[in-house]
């Protein structure tokens, strides 16, 4: 029998740390806003749309101990809400505005019925908690969930650090635990920056696997010997 093949889709979510309390807006958190709205809410409703099709879907997905803080930090949840708000109030002017071109009223009608529907999906559906959500699906086994370096540092340059790998890995161990209950198997390589110095650390706390970049397969010392398309031990593997 021949072996089978599989695609193996593996997602990154990250973001730098963003909070500012002592300024009623701030553009830097505008980031964050976008993306919760033009990424991490869309991709829940790829997966309520799937489920609902009775397709048995298998997603990896990092996710970072900055951006698993901002999900759950209310400051920033209400500053969203009120981000989202305003998109609708843009959007209702705009259906005013263009009441008499058929053509871009309906796309003002559509564009304001999706910042609306946002709205529903993130109190209602999701509770204001996508963290949550993903749990959910994560025991279902239809998402496996990642972590990766603390404050997402680009770990090669540490390596002379112990200390300093160290606390990367366990802070974001310890935030992983309190989100989601468990350790995760798979750890993501900040920048997919790797360096063989770090194989003992992601073997010391029981990590399985790792993500590196394709060139660096195919162009290392030694190269895989099966180039990118199959997973690879590293030589202090038993």
């Amino acid at each position: 029998m021949r072996d089978r093949m599989v695609i193996s889709v593996v997602l990154n979510a990250h973001l730098p740390f963003i909070r500012h309390p002592d300024m009623a807006q701030a553009c830097e958190e505008r980031r964050f806003f976008e993306l919760v709205s033009d990424t991490y809410l869309p991709l829940l409703g790829v997966f309520d749309r799937l489920e609902a099709d009775h397709v048995p879907f298998r997603i990896a997905l990092a996710l970072s101990p900055t951006l698993c803080h901002m999900l759950s930090d209310e400051l920033l949840l209400d500053r969203y809400l009120n981000y989202v708000d305003a998109r609708i109030e843009l959007g209702a002017r705009e259906v005013d505005r263009t009441a008499g071109d058929p053509v871009l009223n309906g796309l003002a009608r559509m564009t304001y019925s999706r910042f609306v529907e946002e709205r529903v999906l993130f109190t209602e559906r999701y509770e204001r908690n996508i963290l949550k959500v993903l749990s959910l699906y994560q025991k279902k086994g239809r998402v496996e969930l990642l972590t990766t370096a603390a404050t997402h540092s680009f770990l090669p340059f540490y390596t002379e650090i112990p200390e300093a790998v160290q606390s990367q890995i366990e802070v974001a161990l310890a935030n992983h635990r309190s989100y989601f209950g468990k350790n995760p198997q798979g750890f993501w390589l900040p920048e997919l920056g790797w360096t063989p110095e770090l194989d003992e650390y992601l073997r010391a706390y029981n990590f399985s696997y790792t993500i590196v970049s394709a060139h660096g397969l195919v162009t290392g010392t030694p190269p895989a010997v099966k180039g990118s398309f199959y997973p690879i031990k590293t030589p202090g593997e038993p």
